[in-house]
């Protein structure tokens, strides 16, 4: 398969600028030079980076004081200098605090001397800590004994050896400089920082507009309005939590401060103070303010209950302050989340040390502001914001896919606990089933995943196929999201009978399954179908009723041809019944009514409480089999043709003109084409040409008009191949003029699905660009694998404002001799089996490989053949093949050098 390394190598084509691949590797460089920056040179960021977050704390003073009337200057200096008189008062509290604890600490040793005492007595025997120590102390002492030297024994005659004198060095007394300089050295370095940090938060008050212009200029590229909404931003977003922090902070402090002087514990204004200030250092803060209080509470008491009530004041502030204050106040204050804030608080303790954990929160909020605004660095805002990354649908998809039904059932469970049944179906369980149905379509959702996923979601959906609003007050939001069925639906709803099908895979069928449910709530009889069983079974009954309205439910990018097909073959089945075509798609931009006009329904639905809505109004309409025929084409129109009477003769001249096999057979590659049209068909093209520049050309396509009018698209569509394809720089081109041609012949709701490819001998590049086609198949040795094309909107819907027609991006493969490409229309995987249902991308790629062995066109003919048998009838569908065949008689290109 494409994309598995050995298989083919695909690389997304685009006509613009495309990103240097390094590009990564840049923005990595650039991160770990901007952290060995932030850490060699710690000592001119620090000051700066606290100085700025000063700024930020008196700011608003320095405004309010400027807006009274104060000047710049004197504003300026008067908020500085009240912040320090405010932070020496703060300090010569907490000095004399300290001071006084230290001269009575010495009267609180015989407490803690009893305490000890107290808890080596609560056993009568020795402690566990006693006993061990005892065990350590005997075994040291037996290892001594066992290594020391031997003593010599004595000789009466000898002296005793002489005892060394003992020798004291003192050193001279410092003299006043040096005691001096050992005193105020290690202050210095504090000091002169605070000193630098004090110019620097005085100059940015006075320059500050200055030095938000010349950061504009610095980093804007131009884009003024990006860098004010980010640089406002952050602003907004650190002083909010600065502010918001020192709220909750005092909302802490002063309460600690209070408790524990009624508690007894001394110095309770140091304490206060501590758990004040210490509360802006994230997490560690406040278990550093409650270690000392609480171990002093130890040292003051002789008995357990100072330390037990001092324990319990700091739990019960810490959890009023944690569940209460901060939720209130905080809000989404940061816009970071918790985890990051631990993350940040490490790293930056890493990277400067206290101060680092200090201004962690704020720098992190910088960073998660700059990863929302600037592209290359929008990893920051994935990692570090409190947004949710995933919608609730995409989680709810990755829960299945990760075999967790319960965790897929909790999200469902919370989305419901604030919505209603027809919310939970269309927002979440919906939107979920058209991501698996886009990664079935590209192959990589296999078979027992997709059923194990659907196993679960079924579960899902029955469960809360009856739930109901738990309480009035719910009822009344549910009844503003969900509006009441109309008189007149409930009382057709006693009598007539909706069946709902399914239009291929078993996603198809839980859309379906949500559909009846919502129905069955509105008070309708619903069977439900696949349409694979449709095609060999009777329609169901419901409780006796015959069925009178009939929805066909469809995730399938393509899936206004598919259910285009599926009416016209219920049609003569359900005569007089209306048909409601259900695009699920999520392609919400196209209207309802191109829904019908491009399906041949009766009415189109793009949700599924559109779609009861839809049935209501039809149910009550009481039409008695109004069925709109095919749109008649402008073109069929203007020409003055009545499609009824001119069909049969023109698509036998189609057949004349198109269904002969066609080929390209040379050195490099053989392409051919098959096509077989089904009796009630005419509406598949295929085409294959040689540009002279040895470009190999195929355009295969699916029309959803029928007789006449896709008589005239495929002419219009041969004429624009003719004029197109030997100028169009790549399939996706040819895609677009093709669809720019075909529009003002196409009638109201046509589509056509459609692929081109362009093959480059030389050197073995195949260039693929698809519009809602089926994807490819690749034979390569003895594997089949489905190459991912990217399917784009069908030809015709852009102009509707369904999608921009760039989606149908064009996608390279580079081939290897032997490779056998297949391309197919959807005629070739809908055939139906009546046990097995459709044939299916992964059953055409099993027949493919079962007859790789044949070559050209008879590789074909057996494959079409194997479709045929695999129906157990005649298709329904035309089927249209082509198979490109990559050959190895290619001379070597040879590649100039530097001398040619």
């Amino acid at each position: 398969m494409a994309g598995r390394g050995d298989t083919a190598q695909i690389s997304t084509f685009d006509s613009g600028p495309t990103p240097p691949h390094s590009r990564p590797l840049v923005t990595v460089g650039i991160v770990a030079a901007a952290i060995a920056a932030l850490y060699f040179l710690r000592d001119i960021f620090i000051p700066i980076a606290l100085a700025v977050l000063l700024s930020f704390m008196l700011g608003p003073a320095v405004t309010r004081l400027r807006r009274w009337g104060v000047g710049r200057v004197t504003a300026t200096l008067l908020t500085v200098t009240i912040a320090g008189l405010l932070i020496a008062g703060i300090t010569t509290v907490v000095t004399f605090q300290v001071v006084d604890l230290a001269d009575n600490i010495t009267q609180y040793q015989s407490n803690l001397i009893a305490k000890i005492r107290t808890l080596k007595n609560t056993s009568g025997e020795e402690g566990v800590v006693e006993r061990t120590s005892e065990l350590i102390e005997n075994l040291s002492e037996e290892l001594e004994n066992a290594t020391a030297p031997a003593p010599n024994p004595p000789l009466g005659a000898e002296e005793q050896p002489r005892q060394p004198i003992p020798v004291e060095v003192h050193p001279p007394k410092p003299s006043p400089l040096e005691i001096i300089g050992r005193v105020v050295g290690p202050l210095l370095g504090p000091v002169a920082t605070a000193g630098v940090v004090i110019v620097f938060v005085i100059f940015i008050l006075l320059y500050r507009e200055d030095l938000r212009d010349r950061i504009i200029r610095l980093i804007s590229s131009g884009d003024l309005q990006r860098t004010t909404e980010a640089m406002s931003e952050a602003g907004e977003r650190v002083s909010r939590y600065l502010l918001m922090q020192l709220v909750v902070n005092a909302t802490y402090g002063l309460p600690i401060g209070f408790g524990l002087f009624f508690i007894g514990v001394p110095n309770p204004v140091l304490w206060g103070l501590l758990a004040t200030l210490l509360r802006f250092i994230p997490y560690a803060g406040p278990v550093i303010a409650a270690a000392f209080p609480i171990a002093l509470s130890f040292a003051v008491d002789t008995g357990w209950t100072t330390p037990l009530l001092t324990v319990a004041l700091f739990l019960g502030i810490e959890l009023i302050s944690n569940n209460v204050v901060e939720p209130w106040l905080y809000g989404t204050s940061t816009g970071i989340s918790s985890i990051a804030i631990i993350v940040a608080a490490v790293f930056w303790t890493w990277l400067w040390g206290p101060i680092g954990l200090l201004l962690s929160t704020p720098l992190t909020v910088c960073l998660a502001v700059m990863g929302q605004y600037v592209p290359q660095l929008r990893f920051l805002d994935v990692m570090l914001g409190n947004a949710p990354v995933l919608p609730p649908h995409a989680r709810f998809y990755q829960r299945l896919l990760a075999q967790d039904p319960d965790e897929a059932a909790e999200i469902a469970e919370e989305f419901i606990a604030e919505r209603s049944t027809e919310a939970l179906y269309d927002e979440l369980i919906l939107a979920a089933l058209v991501m698996a149905e886009q990664d079935r379509q590209r192959g990589s959702l296999s078979s027992e995943r997709l059923a194990e996923l659907v196993d679960a979601t079924r579960g899902i959906i029955d469960d809360y196929a009856d739930w109901e609003p738990p309480t009035e007050s719910r009822d009344e939001e549910k009844a503003a999201e969900t509006p009441a069925p109309p008189p007149a639906a409930r009382a057709h709803g006693s009598r007539e009978a909706v069946l709902c099908v399914g239009a291929r895979s078993a996603l198809d069928e839980l859309a379906a399954a949500m559909l009846a449910h919502l129905l069955n709530r509105r008070g309708f009889l619903v069977a439900r179908a696949a349409a694979a069983t449709l095609e060999t079974h009777d329609l169901p009954t419901v409780s006796g009723a015959e069925v009178r309205l009939v929805a066909i439910c469809s995730l399938h990018a393509s899936a206004t041809l598919q259910i285009r097909r599926i009416v016209r073959r219920l049609r003569p089945r359900v005569a007089g019944a209306r048909i409601l075509a259900c695009v699920l798609n999520g392609r919400m931009e196209e209207s309802t009514a191109s829904d019908a006009a491009g399906t041949t329904a009766d009415a189109g639905a793009r949700t599924l409480v559109e779609a009861t809505d839809q049935i209501e109004r039809l149910a009550s309409s009481g039409e008695e089999g109004a069925v709109a025929g095919p749109p008649q084409s402008a073109a069929a129109a203007a020409l003055g043709i009545e499609p009824e009477a001119q069909a049969q003769s023109l698509a036998q001249g189609l057949r004349r003109d198109l269904l002969h096999p066609g080929e390209i057979d040379d050195d490099h590659a053989y392409l051919c084409h098959a096509y077989w049209q089904a009796p009630e068909g005419g509406g598949d093209f295929v085409e294959a040409r040689r540009r002279e520049d040895g470009t190999l050309i195929g355009v295969i396509a699916a029309l959803s008009s029928e007789s006449i009018a896709a008589a005239l698209l495929t002419a219009a569509m041969r004429k624009s191949l003719e004029e197109r394809s030997p100028h169009a720089a790549n399939p996706s081109e040819l895609l677009q003029g093709l669809e720019s041609d075909l529009a003002n012949l196409a009638g109201a709701g046509d589509a056509i699905s459609a692929l081109a490819l362009f093959y480059g001998p030389s050197r073995r590049a195949l260039q693929v660009a698809s519009a809602g086609n089926p994807e490819p198949i690749l034979l390569r040795g003895e594997a089949a694998d489905i190459v991912p094309v990217p399917a784009g909107p069908p030809l015709l819907t852009a102009r509707d404002a369904t999608t921009d027609p760039a989606e149908r991006r064009s996608v390279e493969l580079v081939l290897e001799p032997g490779d056998r490409l297949l391309f197919y229309t959807e005629g070739a995987i809908e055939i139906a089996h009546p046990e097995r249902g459709f044939l299916e991308p992964a059953g055409l790629a099993a027949l493919a490989r079962e007859h790789r062995g044949f070559a050209g066109m008879s590789f074909l003919e057996h494959v079409v053949a194997g479709i045929r048998a695999f129906g157990d009838g005649e298709p329904e569908d035309d089927i249209v093949l082509l198979s490109l065949e990559v050959r190895d008689r290619i001379a070597p290109v040879k590649i100039p050098d530097a001398a040619d």
